[in-house]
């Protein structure tokens, strides 16, 4: 039932959980009956479930129903539900979509360069096919302007699906370094699953940046052109694509930054562990993160200085300073409690829909950053709070904590979007 608010202005309903109390399991599928997709073609929702007509409907395989499908960000509610028939079910999946077009705001919060805020307009489903693409732009803190275009991987569609292709361009005070920074960034990914949970793929990129400073890049001229090759291996056995409840992510990433003899050259290994834990109930869990990212190369030669990891802050160590620790390494661990407080609602707010909760979140983080090995022991720092954490899926992640860490400092305030384990693997954070 819905609640009216303001007139009929806003309206707001609850969402209910994935799977109806009711379901059946373990019984031969008869039929699947979409309800309620007009953006996505049914083929495309068909495409991406694990259950199939014919077979035997799982716990397992409704599980893989629900991520495949929510990983579009297409829809504000996907849930299942039976009906029993004799010689089998009929397996009813309801989805409930976001407008096909959505302008959006921009929030954009760093440590180093503070709030930048903007819009974006997406398309939720080009051509019914479940990809997304955008266009957005902020000012503030940072001047940015981009595009996105991603189709997901889904079973069944072909070897030209599950891409992701991300042009930005930034101008930005790199406070750390002291410059002022003008880059453009462009990237290429693939991504194809080798199992249900296992999936591989190439990234290509260039990175062009210009800084108004000497002796902050590489090239004399003051502009270095980095091309990239990169390949990726992750394993993915969460039970939800953003603050899962259970399940484990486990990733490894090699990078070769510069080709064809330009001034950057060095490797790069990223190894990332996700580990997610239910405790008593759906509304309680303990997330276990660690990031460890390993470079080749010597920092001012061939590893450029606005390059190295940087911690403290809000999305590496919170209760720290951002720059407290630099290296060409990282090595970032963090514990974190997790209680949902309000249950997600679906809103409409004049023609737009989407999908809010909230979340309380008690963590603790320690790390290191280091260039000489002798350094990693002796740049430890660690500390630890509580937030909140505002969830609105494909929109936003914005989080508000208080942390105590450094010491002669009292509690610390800090803003952020996007989950930290996401947040945390970025350049400028």
């Amino acid at each position: 039932m819905s609640l009216l608010l303001t007139g009929g202005f806003i309206e707001k309903s609850p969402i209910p959980g994935p799977f109806a109390e009711d379901i059946t399991f373990g019984e031969v599928i008869k039929e699947i009956r979409l309800e309620g997709n007009e953006i996505v073609k049914d083929e495309i929702v068909y495409m991406a479930m694990k259950s199939k007509p014919g077979e035997i409907y799982t716990e397992e395989s409704a599980t893989l129903d629900y991520k495949w499908l929510t990983q579009f960000g297409t829809f504000t509610t996907v849930r299942f539900s039976t009906i029993k028939e004799t010689d089998g079910v009929i397996l009813v999946v309801e989805l409930d979509e976001v407008n096909k077009l959505t302008p959006a705001p921009v929030i954009r919060i760093t440590d180093e360069n503070g709030l930048s805020i903007g819009a974006r307009l997406t398309s939720n489903s080009v051509m019914g096919w479940g990809s997304k693409g955008s266009a957005y732009f902020t000012v503030g803190g940072t001047t940015n302007f981009g595009v996105r275009f991603q189709d997901p991987w889904v079973p069944g569609k072909s070897w030209f699906a599950g891409y992701k292709l991300d042009y930005e361009h930034a101008e930005r005070e790199n406070e750390i370094y002291e410059f002022d920074e003008n880059s453009d960034d462009l990237a290429f990914e693939i991504n194809r699953n080798v199992t249900d949970n296992f999936h591989v793929g190439p990234k290509v990129w260039y990175l062009t940046l210009k800084s108004d400073q000497p002796n902050r890049t590489l090239s004399e001229d003051g502009r270095d052109h980095i091309p990239g090759l990169g390949l990726f291996f992750h394993y993915d056995r969460r039970n939800l694509p953003i603050y899962p409840t259970q399940g484990f992510w486990a990733g490894i990433d090699l990078k070769k930054y510069g080709l064809g003899g330009t001034d950057t050259d060095y490797w790069q290994m990223d190894l990332d562990v996700r580990k997610y834990l239910e405790l008593a109930g759906p509304r309680n869990a303990l997330a276990l993160t660690s990031l460890a990212t390993l470079s080749t190369g010597e920092v001012g030669v061939n590893f450029p200085i606005y390059m190295q990891y940087n911690l403290g802050g809000a999305n590496s160590v919170r209760g720290w300073s951002l720059g407290s620790r630099d290296g060409k390494n990282q090595w970032i661990n963090t514990a974190e409690y997790w209680r949902l407080l309000v249950d997600y609602q679906k809103f409409k707010v004049w023609f737009l829909k989407f999908a809010m909760g909230l979340q309380l979140g008690v963590f603790g983080d320690a790390g290191t950053a280091w260039s000489e090995s002798d350094e990693f022991s002796q740049s430890w720092i660690a500390g630890g709070g509580a937030g909140l954490r505002f969830l609105m899926p494909a929109i936003l992640m914005f989080r508000a904590d208080v942390a105590y860490g450094e010491s002669g400092h009292t509690v610390r305030f800090f803003l952020a979007v996007r989950e930290k384990a996401v947040q945390q693997r970025m350049r400028v954070r």
